[in-house]
């Protein structure tokens, strides 16, 4: 007899998480038929014809055009994007006003024919703080914010799964909620530091002319990779097979970064367009 362990959508599925998985859904299963989603074992959804990367880059536009027509999930789009806001906000002023401090001051006069020099350096290092600070802001909000938005984005992407499927929404039992949102803080908590040890160890590098397009593709990478994962760590998927699917379809992972890293706000949008685009894929390994 096959034992059994409560899912995190409020289902039930075979304890040995790392078994076969379904080719529809990406549930662990041990039968002909799966449970999750009906799909024969074998017989895999259609791959889209669009390269991997293309993919990846659509997929937070793919997610925006899902919502106008599942309204009922704008409600976990609108936390995140609160969320990301205030958190960018409250970063830019505090790394700001702190930057300021090592700021130094011209307000004495300079020799006269010194002064536009003196006007014009105060000027082009007040210009330096605020896109320092900026760019501080933008990439702590980058870092941080699918840790902390973890648990919203869960419930997003089992919510547009459920759709997809047009399937009845389980719902989460009260005493599997707080396991259910440790596991997705945890999960984003390790995808997080991974990015931070390896864009520190490139940043040196990324004053270089090979560095720098390196550290831009770690960070694309890392950045798809925490979309991709939200589902991936939904299912139960251990740690090292989350990796290792991300490493065969780094494709994916930095098309999916590449619009993040330029609007970190477009996250929410990505995990539903992601949550899709796994769905879709061939390889649920």
């Amino acid at each position: 007899m096959t034992t059994t362990e409560a899912a995190p959508h409020g289902r039930t599925r075979p304890a040995d998480v790392r078994g076969p998985r379904c080719d529809g859904c990406g549930a662990a299963t041990d039968g002909a038929t799966c449970a999750r989603c009906g799909t024969p074992a074998g017989e895999r959804p259609d791959k889209p014809g669009v390269p991997a990367l293309l993919r990846g880059v659509n997929a937070p536009f793919r997610g925006l055009g899902y919502l106008t027509t599942h309204p009922s999930l704008w409600l976990w789009v609108i936390i995140p994007l609160i969320l990301n806001s205030v958190l960018f906000g409250t970063v830019l002023a505090w790394t700001i006003n702190n930057l300021a401090d090592y700021m130094p001051s011209f307000d004495e006069p300079w020799w006269p024919w010194m002064e536009w020099a003196r006007v014009s350096l105060g000027i082009l290092l007040e210009a330096m703080l605020y896109a320092a600070g900026f760019i501080a802001a933008f990439l702590t909000t980058l870092l941080l914010a699918g840790v902390i938005n973890s648990p919203f984005y869960d419930f997003l992407s089992e919510k547009t799964e459920v759709l997809w499927f047009e399937a009845k929404d389980p719902g989460r039992g009260l005493r599997a909620l707080p396991m259910d949102i440790m596991r997705s803080i945890r999960a984003a908590a390790s995808v997080a530091l991974r990015q931070f040890l390896v864009l520190l160890v490139l940043f040196p590098l990324s004053f270089t002319a090979i560095g720098a397009p390196l550290f831009a593709i770690a960070g694309m990478y890392y950045a798809g990779y925490a979309q991709y994962d939200v589902t991936l760590a939904r299912k139960l998927y251990p740690g090292g097979r989350r990796t290792r699917w991300a490493r065969r379809h780094w494709g994916l992972m930095i098309g999916a970064g590449l619009p993040l890293t330029f609007v970190p706000l477009l996250a929410p949008f990505g995990i539903v367009g992601t949550t899709l685009g796994f769905l879709e894929e061939q390889d649920k390994q």
